[in-house]
Formats: C-alpha cells, sequence, structure tokens
C-alpha cells in the first residue's frame, strides 16, 4: 500500500499488516487513529478501515506490553520489551483464535490456534485436540486428536486427559503408537522435551 494522504498534515499506509503513518505535527499513533475514525465518518474507504483495524491492534499491544512490563517490574522480574511483547502477541492470537472458535468460524481459529499449539501451550493443543477429534475445520482425525491431547497432557491440562480417555477407545493399538510418536514430534517441536 502507497501513502494515503487525509490531509497536508498527516498520511497513513499498512506495511505487511502493520500501520505506519506520518504526521507532519508529531501526532501519536493513538492521535492519528483518532482523526482516521472521524475523517471515516466523512465516507467508507476499506483502505482506511484496513489500517485504522491495524493500528488498533497495535495500540492494543502496546498497552498490553507496557502492563506486562509494569507487573514483571513490580515482581523483581527481568523482562525486556521484546520479551513482553512477544508473550503479549501470542495471548493476543490465542484469544483471537478461542473467540473464532466459539462463534464457529473454524478457519481462522485454525489460523490462530495451530501454529500456538504446535509451539508448546497446552491450552492451545487441547483446541486443537477439540477441532481434530470433532472434524472442526480440519478432517476428524482420531490419532490427531489423541495426539494434541497426549501433548498437552504432558504439560499438566488436565481436561486433555479426560479427553484422552474419551479418544483412546476409538484407536487401535497402531493408532495409539502413532498417536505418541506425534505427541513426541509436538514436544520435540516446541523444545520441551528433553
Amino acid at each position: 500500500m502507497t501513502w494515503l494522504k487525509i490531509t497536508d498534515d498527516w498520511q497513513v499506509r499498512l506495511i505487511e499488516e502493520k500501520p505506519e503513518y506520518y504526521s507532519k505535527d508529531g501526532l501519536s499513533l493513538k492521535q492519528v487513529a483518532e482523526r482516521v475514525r472521524s475523517w471515516m465518518g466523512f465516507g467508507e474507504d476499506p483502505r482506511m478501515e484496513a489500517w485504522l483495524e491495524a493500528a488498533e491492534i497495535e495500540l492494543d499491544l502496546q498497552a498490553r506490553t507496557e502492563d506486562h512490563i509494569e507487573v514483571s517490574d513490580l515482581m523483581g522480574w527481568n523482562t525486556t520489551y521484546g520479551e513482553a511483547r512477544a508473550i503479549e502477541i501470542r495471548s493476543r492470537q490465542f484469544e483471537t483464535g478461542e473467540r473464532a472458535l466459539s462463534r464457529g468460524d473454524y478457519s481462522q481459529a485454525l489460523d490462530a490456534l495451530r501454529p500456538l499449539a504446535e509451539s508448546g501451550p497446552a491450552q492451545a493443543q487441547f483446541h486443537m485436540g477439540i477441532m481434530s477429534a470433532k472434524g472442526l475445520g480440519v478432517p476428524k482425525d482420531y490419532v490427531q486428536a489423541y495426539a494434541w491431547f497426549e501433548a498437552a497432557a504432558q504439560r499438566g491440562h488436565e481436561r486433555a486427559r479426560k479427553y484422552l480417555t474419551l479418544v483412546l477407545p476409538r484407536l487401535s493399538s497402531d493408532q495409539v503408537t502413532e498417536a505418541n510418536n506425534r505427541a513426541a514430534e509436538l514436544q520435540v517441536k516446541d523444545g520441551s522435551s528433553t
């Protein structure tokens, strides 16, 4: 996207879905977003809507990161801005996946949750197990469901342990072996195996 000139004093654009802006007056992202919001009241422009959505996500991430740093400082932890931001990006991605799953948007849920599940959070793995067992956005696959539940259970996820017992009767002993191998691969992928 090229620069979209809103006024002589400020312009906006998206680069790889990230909001960028130029403000002759030195306005902050929040101030520019407020002006774009008010400018949009005069007509719809999909480019501005996309920019504003990206700006709101960025502002939310900035606020979450600052809150994370504040809590870390209070707890005496040495957390860098980059580390806090990475944690908050993953948290926001997980929330997006959960919301999509609850409203039945399985494609968006899969896009948000699978990368997280592959990198280790037990709750994301549990959700992927549910999606695999029920065929929500992915083909129904009890072997894969068992693998996701097993990976989550190994991280202490109690509901995943219960779901393992529900899926187990649907699998042959060879399929259980395959599922356990897949779960082990997930642990290697996320670096949690020894």
